[in-house]
């Protein structure tokens, strides 16, 4: 039971090392050695979306202390339901209007976000995310606090 417990861990290890689950392939880009800062993710900000079917457009999103943010990109209304904890967000429904920008209930992404050492701005790095148009459009997003 040992062996196949450490056969898990060493083929995730060697998945995380090669970058698979990530579109570009290239792992999440955030140092192991980031520092978690005491930042709130509450609040306004904008930023330029780099990757996905939205790409260069720009976003707003706007998160509530209550765990839901509500944004705009363009004529694309969001409507999120998160959890924040230790500079981990974790996007446990996201809706879109018009569709097919929403993603399935079942699909809970999760992003670390490294925010800069005034708490003003912020990158998101996908840690995993079924939902790939969504992956796509958050993974490396950076946003300032409005």
């Amino acid at each position: 039971m040992r062996m196949c417990r450490l056969c898990l861990v060493l083929s995730a290890l060697w998945m995380t090392a090669c970058g698979a689950g990530w579109a570009d392939g290239g792992g999440p880009g955030l140092p192991a050695n980031a520092p978690i800062r005491d930042c709130s993710v509450h609040g306004e900000w904008n930023g330029m979306i780099r990757g996905g079917m939205l790409a260069g457009r720009m976003v707003s999103l706007t998160f509530y202390s209550e765990g839901l943010a509500r944004g705009m990109s363009g004529q694309i209304r969001l409507d999120v339901e998160y959890q924040y904890e230790d500079n981990t967000l974790t996007i446990v429904h996201h809706d879109a209007d018009p569709p097919p920008a929403g993603c399935p209930v079942s699909q809970v992404g999760v992003y670390r976000l490294d925010f800069s050492p005034d708490c003003g701005n912020v990158t998101a790095y996908s840690v995993s995310d079924p939902c790939e148009h969504r992956r796509r459009t958050l993974d490396r997003l950076r946003a300032r606090r409005q």
